[in-house]
Formats: C-alpha cells, structure tokens, sequence
C-alpha cells in the first residue's frame, strides 16, 4: 500500500478506520509494506484537490499500533529524496491478530474474537 491511506481522507478517524480495515484483511502474521507522505495536507493533480491526513512519523506508529500491527522496519526519507513534495516513511509492519481458536469469526486486532455475538479468548 503506498500514499493511498492517507489520502483517502482529511478525517483522522476515517484514516484510523482505513487502517483497521487493512489490518482485519490480512491473515494472521500477514506482512504489510507501506509508504506515507509525511507532513502533507493535500496536494493537486491536474486542477482537482486531493485530501491528505497531516501525518508524523511518530503518530503513523502510535496508528500501526493501535490498528493491530508490529513495524518490523522504519525507513524515513527526506523531502528531496525523491519524487514527492513532502518527506516521507516507507514501513514493513505484521499484523499481530490472532488467529480464530474455532475458524468461524470475524475477528478484530488484538486478542479478542467475535463469534456469533458472543466474545471469546
């Protein structure tokens, strides 16, 4: 996934939902590599203006956390460094769900499960 995330939306908490979205997708132990515009409030491509969740590195892990997700590898980029105008951070995260103890739920980050209604460990 790469500067799509953080420019779905100006919204930190539809960012937060997008993330906990990604993070549900994944498999147990499933891989995420990313990238993210750092620092960025928009920007414009061909006259229409784009949305951007204004981002720090620091708050970026602080949301891969909070989603479910272990950052393996942090490499930051300075603006200049490459083709975008602001810096930006490419991250290697592991979602850190559980898998399902029966197979048949929905399951959310973190230790809990959701099956039928009911909360399970």
């Amino acid at each position: 996934m790469h500067f799509v995330a953080e420019s779905i939306t100006d919204s930190r908490q539809d960012f937060r939902r997008a993330l906990r979205s990604i993070s549900r997708a994944l498999e147990p132990g499933g891989q995420l590599l990313s990238s993210f515009m750092l620092g960025s409030t928009g920007y414009t491509v061909a006259g229409a203006t784009f949305p951007a969740v204004a981002l720090t590195r620091d708050g970026l892990l602080d949301e891969f956390a909070e989603a479910g997700f272990d950052v393996r590898h942090v490499e930051e980029l300075p603006e200049g460094d490459h083709a975008l105008p602001s810096p930006a951070l490419h991250a290697s995260a592991v979602s850190r769900r559980k898998p399902c103890p029966t197979g048949t739920c929905s399951a959310a980050p973190g230790d809990d499960h959701e099956e039928r209604g009911r909360r399970t460990r």
